[in-house]
């Protein structure tokens, strides 16, 4: 009998939690050029096909006033981010059908019309909380 120790072996690049925490992995942020202060959406895309993607809504320079979805440094020197946004997290989270703690890979960044450097959010789950499987 044979039994693997890592199921999976893919990190997840995005972790969405169900309090509407948002953890960004320093994969994602040097590909979308993510910095504290930036602000990130979702957007669904129709191409025949429904795809989510992620993408920067607004730089920090660009801000006026409280904006939600802002990017926060995690620890004080790597590039891990973390966003706190209820609406996004829940709504990923209701995508995939799971409460919670909710990890999903990204895609190959694209230029999407209107949203600019985009990377797409692959809805298929990497790794999700042991008492809350997703459905197949």
């Amino acid at each position: 009998m044979i039994e693997k120790i890592l199921m999976k072996t893919k990190k997840a690049d995005l972790t969405f939690f169900e309090s509407g925490k948002i953890n960004i992995t320093s994969h994602v942020s040097r590909t979308l050029d993510l910095h504290a202060g930036d602000a990130i959406n979702i957007a669904r895309v129709e191409k025949g096909w429904t795809e989510y993607y992620l993408y920067v809504e607004r730089r920090a320079g660009e801000m006026l006033g409280h904006h939600e979805g802002v990017c926060a440094v995690t620890h004080g020197h790597g590039r891990n981010l973390r966003v706190f946004s209820c609406r996004l997290s829940r709504y990923i989270l209701g995508l995939c059908h799971t409460e919670g703690p909710l990890g999903l890979a990204i895609g190959t960044p694209e230029q999407v019309e209107g949203l600019g450097l985009a990377v797409p959010i692959i809805l298929r789950p990497v790794t999700t909380h042991p008492q809350n499987p997703t459905r197949p």
